[in-house]
């Protein structure tokens, strides 16, 4: 090992849900400093997080608060609609072992990795909705919002009891610090992660007191204020870097082995002599010079999905940037378009097929332009490359039918629009540019063409009414036909000053951040309008459950409709559904045919509020029942159902061990 050679360690911290495919940030980076001559080491704590949820010892400190959560809401004597999310969320939970909650979570893993049970529908729309539910109870078990505050934050760091990034940093120390790096690089996309990206940054601080960790990302470059309002927190990093990292942290990684010093990088924020200094920043480096993205080192085969399925970035910033509400086009450091050209996209899916072994690509943009789509569907033709892909764009008059051809003849499988509402003038306060005419001709001509399509939507924008509202859902009931998927959330206005300025509605009145305000979103914004954030909650639910009633069981989540598509050889929604629904395996936990075994995700408790009419229609209170109920849940997100004592004690007993005569004869000796 050359002395003189950078070694630098990349890490993603815990603090989301995405464990479906690699994220593109490590990869990039990895790509460019691999690039100048650095030896690079990448990990994703953030799946191993996630795995480490599998073991009962991990789990149950996790566990133990969530059945501490549950008992002190079932023991209120009201519950307002917070409390009433919170106790639907937390019922399935806390009514099982730690072991058997880990099991869950373990077979659930496995099986969205095992391509015989992906490929089943509703087994995989199953697996893939308990660990999205366990993840964000999980998460609210442990973090009752400490990172809102620095001084809370701060204080959450070092507690042993309730952290619980501690002890699975601490378990990982010496495997990170192997390769004796010069410089870590934690990369922190969501505000979410800030809490395990300082746990992280703090352990390796104790452990190697000479390594130079960098914080780079969004996130910090959002918060990029708060470095100079809190110089304590350098105490768990060195430096952050602001904007696009890739040259800045190749330049400290130099200065780190050849003793140069820090005020030579451009864009770096760091403490020097006890005063945060800023570096001024410099041109990022040109499109076409950076190379594809580099994922070795990273365990592709154990994200959640039986195939790779790998993210390029067609451009930086949005090629549209005009919208008032979206805080990407507000940080100039992200919102400059600078696209890739079509042929360095495609040459580096051909690279990237055949590096390894997968067909299966998504572009990870906020939007795509349809002209930018075209130009890289036309090079795709004209190589005769044969990949499968997927990108996310606006539903604007560039899709015409014609194109939309083109871009399925390519591989195109799915297309996902930023569509948000389907009201003209709420679009038009907004600057989206877009009219409802644009975005219902933009999905029938991906429909025709055999590009299934999943639709984006966002109610509470700045200033909606709820006429406006009725709009986007009456549109989303009428277009059913070619629209393949939908998901639909609140609006969440992003707490940073620049969103703030950005936005500029005469209608909307803000106040400023805390000087340590760490929240990514606003809670303390009024607009003038007649919805209230409730109501605007309450019409998101509602739809969502339309969302289950009408479309597939994989219509809120976009991403296995590409590997659906290209499994069954077939674009056609019911085509779809029908060959995954006659896919089958060999269930082990539906028993034998002698000894009935129920499903391990089926549980049953004793509920003091009616846990199934709360799992449905949120109240404004809702107080506990005359006599606590008796009910099954099927799953964290599954149905629930109201039953007698009897037929909830033998489907317990139902565990594969017993033929049903042996359970009657049991509930008979009860009775």
């Amino acid at each position: 090992m050359n002395p003189m050679t950078p070694r630098l360690l990349l890490l993603i911290p815990p603090g989301w849900n995405y464990i479906w495919q690699p994220h593109l940030s490590l990869p990039s980076l990895a790509a460019y400093l691999r690039s100048q001559g650095c030896q690079v080491w990448q990990h994703d704590l953030n799946l191993a997080f996630f795995e480490s949820l599998t073991n009962p010892t991990t789990l149950t400190p996790l566990h133990g608060r969530m059945i501490a959560a549950f008992r002190s809401l079932d023991e209120k004597n009201a519950l307002n609609s917070e409390q009433q999310r919170r106790y639907t969320d937390l019922a399935w939970c806390a009514q099982q072992s730690v072991e058997t909650l880990a099991g869950n979570l373990r077979q659930a893993m496995a099986g969205l990795r095992d391509p015989a049970h992906y490929y089943h529908l509703a087994t995989c729309a199953r697996y893939s909705a308990l660990l999205n539910q366990v993840w964000e109870i999980v998460w609210a078990t442990f973090s009752d919002q400490p990172e809102d505050r620095v001084d809370t934050l701060l204080a959450f760091l070092s507690d042993e009891a309730n952290n619980p990034f501690l002890p699975f940093v601490q378990d990982r120390l010496l495997d990170l610090l192997a390769s004796s790096p010069h410089v870590a690089v934690i990369s922190v996309y969501y505000p979410r992660q800030l809490l395990a990206a300082l746990t992280l940054g703090d352990q390796l601080k104790k452990a190697a007191h000479r390594l130079h960790i960098i914080l780079e990302g969004r996130a910090p470059t959002a918060l990029a204020s708060l470095w100079h309002s809190h110089p304590e927190l350098f105490r768990y990093f060195d430096s952050v870097v602001i904007g696009q990292s890739d040259r800045p942290v190749s330049a400290l990684a130099r200065c780190e082995v050849e003793g140069g010093s820090p005020s030579q990088v451009p864009g770096l924020i760091y403490r020097e002599r006890g005063e945060v200094r800023t570096n001024a920043e410099e041109a990022p480096e040109a499109m076409e010079i950076l190379p594809p993205p580099d994922f070795d080192g990273l365990p592709l085969g154990r994200y959640l999905a039986p195939h790779p399925v790998l993210p390029l970035q067609a451009a930086q910033g949005c090629y549209w940037g005009q919208c008032r509400f979206c805080a990407y086009n507000a940080e100039r450091h992200f919102s400059a378009y600078r696209p890739h050209s079509a042929q360095w996209l495609v040459t580096a899916m051909e690279q990237l097929a055949t590096r390894y072994n997968a067909v299966h690509f998504t572009f990870a943009d906020e939007a795509v332009s349809p002209d930018l789509l075209e130009e890289v569907a036309r090079e795709i033709v004209r190589r005769g490359l044969k990949v499968w892909w997927q990108a996310q764009t606006r539903p604007e008059a560039g899709l015409t039918p014609e194109r939309c051809r083109l871009l399925a003849q390519s591989g195109c499988v799915n297309l996902q629009f930023c569509f948000e509402t389907a009201s003209d003038a709420l679009a038009q306060r907004m600057r989206m540019g877009l009219s409802r005419t644009e975005r219902k001709a933009a999905l029938v001509s991906c429909a025709r063409a055999g590009i299934l399509t999943h639709v984006f939507v966002v109610l509470g924008l700045p200033g909606e009414r709820s006429a406006e509202a009725d709009e986007t859902a009456a549109f989303v009931l009428e277009n059913q036909a070619v629209i393949h998927g939908l998901s639909v959330e609140p609006y969440m206005l992003g707490n940073y000053a620049s969103l703030a300025q950005h936005l500029d509605l005469s209608d909307v009145r803000l106040s400023l951040p805390r000087p340590d305000d760490l929240a990514p979103h606003r809670t303390n914004w009024k607009v003038a309008g007649d919805m209230s954030q409730t109501e605007v909650e309450e019409r998101c639910q509602t739809l969502r459950r339309v969302v289950q009633r009408r479309f597939p069981a994989f219509a809120a989540s976009y991403f296995p409709a590409l590997l659906y598509a290209t499994h069954y050889h077939s674009r056609d929604l019911t085509d779809l559904v029908r060959h995954s629904q006659e896919h089958s395996f060999h269930d082990k936990r539906q028993g034998d045919g002698q000894h009935p075994r129920r499903r391990s995700e089926v549980v049953s408790g004793v509920f003091r509020f009616d846990l199934a009419a709360l799992k449905y229609h949120s109240h404004g209170s809702a107080t506990p029942l005359q006599h606590p109920a008796i009910c099954l849940l099927d799953g964290p997100s599954g149905p629930v159902l109201r039953v007698p004592a009897r037929i909830a004690q033998g489907l317990m007993l139902a565990d594969g061990t017993r033929t049903q005569a042996t359970i009657d004869q049991t509930l008979a000796a009860r009775v």
